[in-house]
């Protein structure tokens, strides 16, 4: 219903006489003034209105030979019914159909002439607000599906989060590399990838249980985060493995990206009694993609089968270190003979 006050719609504007004003003068005024209504006050009061229909009235008496009233208070229609300025415009349109009538006489506090209010006014006043409420519901659906799409994006990247490391996915990592390798097969913007794992993972959970396994990953991942470029992502490729994602770089790039993630997380000296080191440490292995312009998810498979083979040789060389394959298989181990060796298990 609306809800707006009566004052803010009325016409202030309201042509008023004495009780005492002859019919004639008051007839020749509303055909002057165009107006359908004058309201009758004794002072600021009003004590009766008269409508065009009175004035009708005098008319066909006058035609009928019938003796013609003297003043407004003969003819109008008293007492009139009036409604104060600051009710709604809802009870203006509730009186107005009750009492059956096409306008209503509008009066102050104290009961004084204010203004008028017709039919006419209550349906522009009812137009306008439903026409400010439909845009109020417009305007509040835009903000709810504004709302929804933020939520929907806030939770499609949640789905690719890892919830523990906060970094991308399995999910996510698929995605990106299938984007990379479609650039890479259609403009040659080549990448690589390094994959870590960390060493004696198992040996570290048996000895310190999972929460204090799952905090080493965090510190992990926290520490890659640190030593990667901006365009550079990172992944957990599953259990103790993070994928590095490095666009646009090809393998010797990518072998200084890994052995830099290597030293820095063997600079956190995080203590490992379960590693002949002492500290926890990651092996790493590294690939280039080989574009065969099949853009399908056999072209990364095999980028990381890649780098799974160089992470194997690393392991196999004694851990603690970085070794590039090839496409063909052939282990490059140039960094791995300048990283650390220990003994494998």
């Amino acid at each position: 219903m609306p809800s707006s006050k009566v004052h803010k719609v009325m016409s202030s504007e309201v042509c008023s006489f004495e009780p005492g004003t002859p019919v004639v003068e008051l007839a020749v005024a509303m055909t002057e003034q165009a107006i359908s209504c004058v309201v009758v006050c004794e002072g600021e009061r009003p004590v009766g209105v008269v409508s065009e229909r009175d004035v009708s009235g005098v008319l066909r008496t006058v035609l009928e030979g019938g003796r013609v009233p003297a003043m407004a208070s003969d003819i109008m229609s008293s007492p009139p019914i009036t409604i104060i300025g600051e009710a709604l415009v809802a009870e203006a349109m509730e009186t107005v159909e009750r009492c059956r009538i096409r306008r209503l006489v509008v009066v102050d506090a104290h009961g004084n002439l204010a203004g008028l209010i017709t039919q006419s006014d209550l349906l522009r006043a009812h137009a306008i607000e439903i026409e400010e409420h439909q845009h109020s519901l417009e305007d509040a659906i835009a903000a709810r599906t504004s709302e929804l799409a933020e939520a929907n994006r806030q939770l499609e990247a949640l789905s690719l989060k890892d919830s523990l490391l906060g970094i991308g996915n399995r999910r996510a990592m698929e995605l990106e590399l299938a984007k990379q390798t479609n650039l890479a097969d259609r403009y040659g913007r080549i990448y690589s990838v390094a994959l870590l794992d960390v060493d004696h993972f198992k040996a570290y959970n048996d000895s310190y249980g999972h929460p204090e396994a799952d905090t080493v990953l965090q510190q992990i991942a926290a520490a890659l985060s640190t030593v990667t470029r901006g365009s550079d992502s990172l992944y957990r490729y599953g259990g103790e493995e993070i994928l590095m994602l490095l666009p646009e770089t090809k393998l010797p790039g990518a072998r200084q990206a890994g052995e830099r993630a290597r030293c820095g997380i063997e600079s956190l000296s995080i203590p490992h009694r379960g590693s002949p080191l002492g500290i926890v440490t990651v092996s790493v292995g590294v690939a280039e993609l080989q574009p065969s312009g099949d853009s399908s998810e056999h072209e990364w498979l095999a980028t990381i089968q890649h780098a799974d083979e160089g992470l194997y040789q690393a392991k196999s060389e004694g851990r603690n270190r970085t070794c590039a394959v090839t496409a063909a298989s052939d282990p490059v181990d140039s960094l791995c003979e300048i990283s650390r060796r220990v003994a494998a298990d």
